[in-house]
């Protein structure tokens, strides 16, 4: 009876040193995407070169010029078969992966049938909309057949009109729960310009944020508030990516930061800072 005790012991003492030390294992590293948007005085080109040369390895194409060989050529689903190979191209060369397209938002059938259809081209994940919620139903029959799924964006509120609702994320909440292939692309600094909490606003959505655009700003409820470097501002960044984390979020994080400024120097440090957070 002993010798049964010892070897259960033993047991319970390999299984402990096997699993029960998970605080000291190793996280999986974030995944880190920059929106084009940050740079969007730049060519998709350059752009790619830059994430490149910062260690970044994803991105999210809002569209902008192509360059290179293409210097007049734009980023839409009205490319050629010509202009997509050499997007992909420059993709491959700079050793980027598109994970989404966006923000866009066809109003019918055949519009949104064409963004999947460019989405699909590049192997993306994702597409980012504020497309009308009765358009939905589109969404997901088509996000179905493609494989890649919708993401409702948020920008802050609009003072001048009340119709625009997307910044609120509880009717973001409400309007894409019926659906499995629709979630929400949650842009936090967009939600603290318009006066609500990042934090509470990922407890809200819960398991249906597929992407983050990751911000901070500079003040809060001020709805142009310009973005800033993270941990620089007025949003808690680091307990928006502790409570993403806290409900088993592990998609990309998505740079966004329009606003003028050393586009080298930002996006490295929010780099920094997202590989950091603890």
């Amino acid at each position: 009876q002993m010798k049964r005790l010892s070897i259960y012991v033993l047991a319970l003492v390999s299984a402990f040193a096997l699993f029960g030390c998970c605080s000291n294992c190793k996280k999986a590293e974030r995944k880190i995407a920059v929106q084009t948007w940050t740079v969007h005085k730049m060519t998709l080109e350059d752009s790619f070169k830059l994430f490149n040369e910062l260690g970044v390895k994803y991105t999210e194409i809002c569209g902008g010029r192509i360059g290179g060989k293409m210097p007049n050529a734009h980023f839409s689903p009205n490319m050629s078969a010509e202009e997509i190979a050499y997007v992909k191209e420059l993709l491959k060369k700079y050793n980027v992966k598109a994970v989404s397209y966006g923000v866009a938002s066809p109003k019918d059938d055949a519009g949104i049938k064409k963004v999947f259809e460019l989405a699909k081209a590049f192997d993306m994940e994702f597409i980012s909309s504020e497309s009308d919620p009765s358009t939905f139903p589109i969404w997901e029959k088509y996000a179905q057949q493609y494989g890649i799924k919708m993401c409702v964006h948020n920008h802050s509120r609009h003072d001048n009109d009340p119709s625009y609702k997307f910044w609120d994320y509880n009717w973001v909440a409400k309007n894409v729960a019926p659906y499995k292939n629709i979630g929400a692309c949650a842009d936090n600094g967009a939600w603290e310009c318009s006066g609500l909490n990042s934090v509470k606003g990922v407890e809200t959505l819960k398991d249906k944020i597929f992407t983050v655009h990751l911000k901070d700003q500079k003040e809060f409820n001020v709805r142009h508030s310009p973005a800033v470097i993270y941990g620089t501002g007025v949003v808690d960044v680091a307990a928006t990516i502790k409570a993403l984390e806290k409900q088993g979020y592990d998609g990309y994080y998505i740079i966004e930061h329009g606003d003028d400024g050393d586009k080298r120097d930002i996006i490295a440090k929010d780099v920094a800072f997202i590989k950091n957070c603890k």
